[in-house]
């Protein structure tokens, strides 16, 4: 049977002629709001605590999943970094090295010249002191 606010209303009624008042009123607040099917029992309170542990598990085993998961994206794309790195780290020594071959032909051509400009002034003043 279904209980609702008119058969509420009723009791509550029928207990005022009854016990009085008063006690109607006492022992109406003491009724559950609604049927007694809706009220949890400490057997209800286990079962959702179990299941709500149950849940935690499988997010926390998610949770983890997805972790290993990042971890293994992560460490593949820092080796990729690192190679690339690598990579452009050999260009840039390939470059110094160019460059310092470069640098050394340069100093030569700027030896001999200098060597050239030396020599020129030499004969130059040589030159002039044997005319003067």
């Amino acid at each position: 049977m279904t209980i609702t606010d008119g058969s509420r209303h009723q009791l509550h009624l029928s207990l005022d002629q009854t016990i009085g008042e008063e006690n109607a009123a006492v022992l109406m607040e003491h009724l559950p709001p609604v049927g007694w099917a809706d009220v949890a029992t400490r057997r209800d309170l286990d079962h959702q605590t179990l299941l709500i542990k149950k849940d935690m598990e499988l997010l926390g085993a998610e949770l983890r999943r997805e972790m290993a998961e990042l971890r293994g994206e992560l460490g593949g794309e820092m080796a990729e970094l690192r190679t690339e790195l690598r990579g452009e780290m050999a260009e840039v020594r390939t470059d110094m090295v160019r460059l310092e071959v470069r640098m050394e032909h340069l100093f030569s051509r700027l030896l001999l010249q200098l060597i050239g400009a030396m020599a020129g002034l030499f004969a130059l003043f040589f030159a002039l002191s044997r005319i003067l």
